[in-house]
């Protein structure tokens, strides 16, 4: 049932999608259906729901990585993964990336690693951590990052830049009234040295809610100064 849905995303996108690639994702499907929803951390019901906001819209989350990578091994951090989303699937589509899934919450966290276990998975952990906390230990280490459905843009700017290396990029998904928030980052990206270089449409014929990935550039060393204590982000934005 997943795997024909799965494969008719992928069709859309061009994407091509191995056998064993496509059972991981099926089974990963069966697990969102049944554990994630049933302990609140998703609200997406429905084969062909999970599959199109969770997978397709994944699947074009690597196009667009694709259009600035060259292949080669990297770190990337999902930042507040939730159910594993989108970084499981950006790390099963390509084995080259080595995942953190990062998230404040221990359960969602443990339902991760379980994820992990469960499907054999090899190049993710899981880390219950907050994300200032984590910033702080982890400067200048990513390649990537993504983060979806977790905070407004400027505050994902102050949580990632500190954990990309010079020249990473922040990849964020966002609905058409979040994209608003392209208009109100020129502080935050000053503060941190960065900038929006790219907005990505999706296919119009791919979501209904007018989505866009918006990716930021780091282009030079992150101040000490951040990230700030853990909840000052959100209390008082760049």
């Amino acid at each position: 049932m997943y795997k024909q849905l799965i494969q008719e995303c992928a069709s859309v996108l061009k994407i091509y999608i191995d056998d064993n690639k496509l059972s991981l994702l099926s089974d990963y499907c069966t697990s969102i259906a049944s554990d994630g929803v049933q302990k609140g951390f998703t609200n997406i019901k429905g084969s062909k729901d999970i599959v199109d906001r969770h997978i397709g819209e994944s699947l074009f989350l690597v196009q667009c990585i694709n259009k600035y990578a060259n292949g080669e091994k990297a770190n990337l951090i999902d930042i507040g993964t939730g159910a594993g989303i989108p970084g499981i699937i950006l790390g099963i589509i390509n084995a080259n990336y080595q995942v953190d899934l990062l998230d404040a919450n221990k359960k969602k966290s443990l339902f991760v690693e379980g994820i992990i276990q469960s499907l054999e998975l090899s190049n993710f952990n899981s880390i219950n951590q907050r994300v200032e906390d984590f910033a702080k230990e982890q400067k200048n280490i990513y390649k990537y990052a993504v983060s979806k459905a977790v905070a407004p843009l400027s505050i994902l700017m102050e949580y990632a830049m500190p954990l990309l290396t010079i020249n990473g990029l922040l990849f964020s998904p966002k609905g058409s009234e979040s994209r608003n928030e392209v208009n109100n980052v020129e502080n935050a990206s000053k503060e941190l040295g960065c900038e929006i270089i790219d907005v990505i449409e999706f296919p119009k014929n791919f979501t209904e809610n007018n989505q866009a990935i918006i990716i930021v550039k780091k282009f030079k060393k992150t101040p000490n100064r951040f990230p700030r204590k853990s909840g000052i982000a959100i209390k008082r934005p760049l």
